[in-house]
Order: C-alpha cells, then sequence, then structure tokens
C-alpha cells in the first residue's frame, strides 16, 4: 500500500501541519555518519562494546517488528522481547537503548537538520498555522536539539497510547492537541510504509519528504498558493 502519496495540497484549507521526525525534520544518513564514528571510538575503549552493539541491533529490528504486527503496549515490549532474546537483564537494556538512542544523538541534530526547515517553521507560524510533531521516538529533547518549536507534541509511546505507526492513535492524538478537525491538517513524513499508510487510514493527506532540498520547495510551493 504505497500509492496515492499526496505531494499537492490544497493550502487554503490546512490549519495545521504535523511533522515526523527522524528522516523528515533532519538528515538520519548525516546522523548516523556521526553515531557510527563515536561507536568505532567506544569500540575501541570499551570491552562492553559488542553487548551494546547487539543490543541496538535487536532493538531495531524489534521495533520494526512491533510496527509491522501492530502490537498493543509497544514501549514495554520493545525492551522486554530484547531482554529476552539477549538473556540480559532490562535494565541493563533499556539503559543502553537510552544512551545510544536517545541521548547520543541530540547533540548531532543541529548539524543534521534539514536546510530551510526553519523558515519554512517561521512561515506557517507567519501564517497562522498550527504545527505539530509526531514520532515514534521521544519529541521534545529533540526539537530543543533542532531548535524547532511546536505547538503540540505527541510520542507515540507515551503513556496511554503505546501504539507505533502505522496505526493511527498518535495521529489521532496530535490533531486533537491541536484542537483541529483531521480534515484541517496535513502531515509531513519520510517513510510512506509508516507515516503515509498512517495519514491515509485516517484519511489526511501525507506528503512525502524527499531530496535535501524539500523544504526549499516546499516554501516555494506554499508561498505560491497563497497568491492564487
Amino acid at each position: 500500500m504505497t500509492g496515492n502519496i499526496n505531494n499537492k495540497v490544497n493550502w487554503k484549507n490546512v490549519k495545521g501541519v504535523i511533522f515526523d521526525v527522524d528522516g523528515t525534520l533532519y538528515d538520519q544518513r548525516i546522523l548516523r555518519i556521526m553515531m557510527m564514528i563515536e561507536l568505532a571510538v567506544y569500540a575501541l575503549k570499551n570491552r562492553n562494546a559488542v553487548r551494546d552493539l547487539r543490543v541496538l541491533h535487536h532493538f531495531r529490528r524489534v521495533r520494526e517488528e512491533l510496527a509491522t504486527s501492530e502490537a498493543n503496549n509497544a514501549f514495554h515490549k520493545q525492551f522486554e522481547k530484547v531482554a529476552a532474546e539477549l538473556s540480559m537483564n532490562l535494565d541493563q537494556v533499556v539503559a543502553i537503548v537510552e544512551k545510544w538512542i536517545y541521548t547520543k544523538p541530540l547533540k548531532y541534530m543541529e548539524i543534521s537538520r534539514f536546510d530551510m526547515v526553519g523558515v519554512f517553521f517561521d512561515i506557517l507560524r507567519e501564517r497562522g498555522l498550527k504545527i505539530g510533531v509526531f514520532s515514534d521516538y521521544p519529541v521534545e529533547e529533540k526539537l530543543i536539539a533542532l531548535k524547532l518549536n511546536a505547538d503540540a507534541t505527541c510520542y507515540s509511546l507515551e503513556s496511554g497510547l503505546g501504539k507505533l505507526k502505522p496505526q493511527t492513535l498518535g495521529l489521532e492524538t496530535i490533531i486533537n492537541r491541536l484542537a483541529l478537525d483531521k480534515s484541517e491538517c496535513v502531515f509531513i513524513g519520510d517513510r510512506d510504509l509508516r507515516d503515509g499508510i498512517c495519514a491515509r487510514r485516517l484519511g489526511i493527506p501525507f506528503i512525502l519528504r524527499r531530496g535535501r532540498d524539500f523544504y526549499k520547495k516546499m516554501i516555494v510551493e506554499y508561498r505560491h498558493s497563497q497568491v492564487k
């Protein structure tokens, strides 16, 4: 189900723009290179490096499995399954993931940020549109690191949710927090099989983030829509 990617939006009807984070607001390739270098240096100095790398490998695979199977209560399952597979203490798995997935990448966020994304945010806000940010990973610290501000945020595995994309609960939640109707929103993401399907299930337009000059093109398109 990858068709009907709507890159043409009737902006005159839009009151809120919802953004994914990873791969949408920043270039994951740049960040991954930075993290690979840091992990390589860590591996040379720390005997626990192999253990940590195994945890990260299993964690990423488990996350994909949980999203594909549309599991409920995914927050706990993502850690519990890794701990069981590797016969490790659950708290140890959580600590490793928090260190390498949640915390250490933050310092590379700003240099990985896509060109013109901040300008696009400013233009939307100047026009009175609300900005939402919705991700399968914690949002707030990443926005601070990216030096971006949103009117509302939603982490799909926060308390009371626990469902990864393409399940729609998180997207519905961010729309409610923006105090808008789904007919007034558009969702921008980088993965059609997660973000795109999520948007289409809920019946809102989806824009697939493609290319490093994506936000420059979006600014041109949006400004053009305002003078028609």
